[in-house]
Parts: structure tokens; C-alpha cells; sequence
């Protein structure tokens, strides 16, 4: 009995050594699961990090291209105000030089007419009498103020060019409008203000001319070229040029090619056009033909 005893007891502890040596054996396997998904996890917090640094960083990224963008556009704005203000001084000491070249051959017409016909005994007979002067003084109605930038030789110009409005060719032959003027949303959500039109182009595209001008000036800004053209007292600009094949003061004509269209802070194949008086912005798409 005792043997049997031992026998069974051996067969216990055996069978206890096997439930224990299972029970480890599945402990084993949950641990080694359990750290699998630890490592799973920890795998998974990392991806998220990255993505998350990613995402800081393209913000980042879109947030600067943004200030860029930003002030790019608002230095063609200068360069735009700084054109219209220089040929706005320039016909103004024009009209001025040429009020004070009629006067001086008003003067010496006058003095001429005066030597000739009275008498030289009597020079008192030029003077006249301070006492009818009032009599003589007509009232004159006032006209409504023209530009400065109006002059004989382009005041036909200046009306054509409005006669034109809303059916002036596009800028480039192929392109679609990115930026409209006025506000714009992107689709980010980040809204950006313009005061021309963006039109998206391939890079290298011939820009024209979408009338017949005068080149006001040729700019760099930044690393893009403006070509601005003078119209009478209206403005046209192309920005974001890779070249300009014009030159300040060259004559221009309708449709002829003054630029290649460049790559905006996007990367993108992109011509900015504007329209500008001498006072304020104007809607471009206002003044193009309907595509």
C-alpha cells in the first residue's frame, strides 16, 4: 500500500509538474504575445510620430510658401504703383514744360505784336485802364478734370483700350485661372488675397501682349521678371516671367510676344496678370473675352 501510495503520489507530482510546466508554457506564449503587441505598438506610435513630424513639417513648409507668396505678390504691387507714380510725375513736368513754353511764346508773341504797333511817342497808350478791367472778366465753367497721363497722342489709345473691355485676348493661349481676383480659399483652407489674375500655364509659354502700349517698365522681383505696359492712363502687368524679350519705352502691339511664362513657389507653370488706372486695381477677368 505504501508502494502504491508512492506510485500514486509520484503520478501527482508529475501530472502537477505538467500543469504547472502548460500553465508556464501558456504564460510563455502570452508574455511572448504580449510583447509582440508591445512591439506592435510601439511600432505604431512611432509611424504616428512620423507622420505627425511630417505633417508639422509640410505645414511648416505650406506656411513659409504662404509668406512668400504673400510677399511676392505684394512686391509686383509696388513695382506696379511704382510704375503708374513715375509716369504720372513724368506727363505732369511734361504738361508743366510745355504750359511754361506756351507762355514764354505767348510773351514773346505779345511783345512782338506791341513793338510793331504802337507808336513810340506814346507808350502810355498800351496801358490800360484799371477801371474796365472787371468788365471784361468772363465766367468760365469749369470741365471735369482729365488724367495728367492724357495726351494728344494717346487719348485714341486710351479709348480704344476701353472700347475693348471684355473682349481683350487672354495673356497666353492655353491656361486655366488658379487665382481669381479678390479673395481666393485654397484648398487647405488658407485664404489669400490678389489683386490680379494667376493663371496656370506650362512653363516656357509665349506671353503676349493684350494691347497696344508703350513698355512702362521691366522689373526683376525676386527671381521672376514684370513687364508692365502703359495703355493712356490704364495699365497691363505680367508677372512671374522666366524672361522678357521687351524693353522699357519699346512700342507694343496687340497679341505680340513679350516674355515666356516661369514657375511659381509651387512649382507650377503660372502667368500673374493685372489691370491697373492710375487709381485702382480693376478686375482682369472684367476686362478679357469669356473663354
Amino acid at each position: 500500500m505504501q508502494g502504491q501510495n508512492i506510485l500514486r503520489t509520484q503520478e501527482l507530482r508529475k501530472k502537477r509538474v505538467e500543469e504547472l510546466t502548460g500553465t508556464k508554457k501558456q504564460k510563455s506564449v502570452v508574455l511572448e504575445s504580449k510583447d509582440k503587441e508591445m512591439t506592435a505598438l510601439e511600432q505604431e506610435k512611432k509611424e504616428q510620430d512620423r507622420i505627425l513630424n511630417e505633417l508639422k513639417k509640410q505645414g511648416k513648409q505650406l506656411n513659409d510658401k504662404m509668406t512668400a507668396t504673400r510677399k511676392q505678390l505684394k512686391k509686383v504691387d509696388n513695382a506696379i504703383t511704382a510704375a503708374i507714380n513715375r509716369a504720372l510725375n513724368e506727363a505732369r513736368k511734361k504738361a508743366a514744360d510745355d504750359a511754361n513754353a506756351a507762355k514764354a511764346a505767348a510773351k514773346a508773341s505779345a511783345k512782338n505784336n506791341v513793338a510793331v504797333t504802337a507808336p513810340a511817342t506814346a507808350p502810355a497808350t498800351t496801358t490800360t485802364n484799371p477801371s474796365k478791367t472787371p468788365a471784361t472778366v468772363k465766367t468760365v465753367t469749369k470741365k471735369p478734370e482729365e488724367s495728367v497721363l492724357l495726351n494728344a497722342e494717346n487719348i485714341a489709345l486710351n479709348t480704344n483700350f476701353v472700347n475693348n473691355r471684355g473682349s481683350l485676348p487672354w495673356p497666353v493661349d492655353k491656361g486655366y485661372v488658379l487665382m481669381h481676383f479678390g479673395r481666393n480659399q485654397l484648398p487647405n483652407g488658407v485664404d489669400i488675397s490678389t489683386t490680379g489674375l494667376t493663371i496656370a500655364t506650362d512653363i516656357g509659354t509665349t506671353v503676349k501682349a493684350v494691347f497696344d502700349g508703350t513698355v512702362s517698365n521691366v522689373v526683376y522681383v525676386d527671381d521672376i521678371q514684370v513687364v508692365i505696359i502703359q495703355h493712356g492712363k490704364y495699365f497691363s502687368t505680367y508677372s512671374n516671367l522666366s524672361s522678357a524679350s521687351v524693353q522699357r519705352g519699346q512700342t507694343v502691339q496687340r497679341g505680340q510676344a513679350i516674355g515666356k511664362a516661369g514657375a511659381n513657389l509651387d512649382g507650377v507653370g503660372a502667368v500673374d496678370f493685372y489691370i491697373n488706372d492710375e487709381k485702382s486695381n480693376q478686375d482682369p477677368e472684367r476686362w478679357l473675352r469669356r473663354r
